[in-house]
């Protein structure tokens, strides 16, 4: 593989075990620098979320990395939760964490003036956390020729809402100019029938975040980086950012079945704690194989048992922070994007994927409408084709209204198909790195050396 300039990552998240799977990821692979995690409420409560993000880290080997706890309820809408899905504590399935007690080192890379230590806060605290990973990120690229940061959220989207709308100085100085986001559906939803969840928690902060969308390539932003980053440097202001949306249309395809179960488990195999068919249950041997595979076979059980998922979990997460590293191994589509915020379809992301109500592009947007009516042509139709004809121009009219509607869509980089094998390729590459790190990993001499 081709050595890759790491690339900094923010990474916004609600643990649940997909997005740990996408902190193992970000910790394994060496074209991803983890700089900072926020925690928002989502899959269970933000004190639980922030503990599973800090378990994860100690687990990965990278208890430097800061976490700092962010919201805890949508701007506007109650708290839920996806008990069902991810267990009382979001991780449930494996129990031997390493200590968060142990004495925590200082970060590899500071990029905070101070790192925060994890506990409780207020929502601006991982703000103002955000806001300062990226702007020594971006510092750093300029200094050094080495990529932006991106903004990777893979739970609601409370927490990036409030830092585009509390500090537009990441986005004007040119900090922030790329988010992923996993979320959405061009399709079916999974916790409604519209919409998926991550948008359906906090829909009104999902459309503040797409609202903030430029038109522009993902992938083109990724090689432009360097460019983005001198720009800034010389005094350039930006308004807007570039937006990709990895939905559940993609995030399906990444299915933990036997074929990756068997992968992981030879991995435990090779350290000599032979797994329990193709699942592996919480205790069932050491090291980070026996972490994935229990974690993950309780996923696959619950969504089994609440969506039908006959052949493994679909593992959402990582997907997203994918695309921020390697876009080339994603198909992604200029599309209009509108979130529904009320109603019976609140959280649904309506995307013209086809283009048919406003390309994409701004001149194609200026001129989409409906089909106007001819008055001479109505009056030769009689009062038949009057009333007709009346009936049309109203129908036109209502088209050109939501016509004006969607040329002021935000334009989002929307993912329509992923290199599956190659994922998996990424996941098992980050859990052997991480493995060969993991305090799960010791030897019981080494683990009460490093105790």
């Amino acid at each position: 593989m081709e050595e890759r300039a790491a690339v900094p990552i923010v990474l916004d998240c609600d643990p649940g075990h997909d997005d740990a799977m996408a902190i193992l990821l970000a910790c394994g692979l060496p074209d991803a620098e983890l700089v900072l995690v926020t925690t928002v409420a989502g899959n269970v409560p933000v004190s639980s979320t922030t503990r599973n993000a800090r378990r994860m880290l100690h687990a990965c080997g990278r208890p430097d990395i800061p976490v700092v706890q962010g919201a805890s309820r949508p701007l506007l809408r109650e708290a839920v939760a996806c008990h069902e899905i991810h267990g009382k504590t979001g991780m449930d399935g494996f129990d031997h964490w390493p200590s968060l007690d142990s004495p925590v080192p200082a970060p590899r890379r500071s990029v905070l003036p101070q790192p925060p230590a994890g506990g409780p806060g207020t929502p601006l605290d991982a703000v103002s956390a955000m806001a300062d990973a990226l702007h020594a990120a971006a510092a750093a690229a300029r200094r050094d020729g080495s990529p932006l940061p991106v903004l990777v959220a893979t739970g609601p989207l409370t927490n990036v809402a409030l830092l585009l709308r509390c500090r537009p100085d990441v986005v004007t100085r040119g900090s922030l100019t790329r988010v992923v986001i996993m979320g959405g559906s061009t399709g079916l939803g999974n916790t409604s029938p519209a919409a998926e969840f991550n948008i359906e928690v906090d829909p009104h902060a999902a459309a503040v975040v797409l609202e903030a969308a430029r038109p522009g390539a993902f992938e083109a932003e990724a090689d432009s980086a360097l460019g983005a980053a001198g720009g800034a440097a010389s005094g350039a202001a930006f308004d807007h950012v570039s937006v990709a949306m990895v939905p559940l249309d993609v995030t399906h395809t990444a299915i933990f079945g036997r074929e990756q179960a068997a992968r992981v488990a030879a991995m435990g195999e090779a350290r000599g704690t032979p797994p329990d068919g193709w699942r592996w249950r919480a205790g069932a041997g050491e090291g980070v194989p026996a972490m994935l595979l229990g974690l993950l076979s309780f996923f696959a059980d619950t969504y089994a048992r609440v969506f039908g998922f006959k052949l493994g979990p679909p593992v959402h997460d990582p997907c997203a922070l994918l695309l921020a590293l390697r876009p080339g191994l994603f198909a992604c589509k200029q599309s209009r994007v509108i979130v529904e915020r009320e109603g019976v379809c609140a959280g649904r992301t309506v995307v013209d994927v086809l283009g048919v109500m406003a390309p994409p592009d701004a001149e194609g947007a200026a001129s989409a409408g409906g089909a106007a009516v001819d008055p001479a042509a109505a009056a030769r139709t009689g009062s038949a084709g009057a009333d007709a004809a009346g009936s049309a121009a109203t129908g036109a009219a209502s088209f050109r209204g939501a016509a004006g509607l969607w040329a002021a869509a935000p334009v989002v980089s929307v993912a329509t198909e992923m290199d599956v094998g190659a994922f998996w390729d990424a996941m098992l590459e980050a859990a052997a790195a991480v493995d060969r790190v993991s305090p799960l990993s010791l030897e019981p001499a080494a683990k009460e050396a490093s105790a």
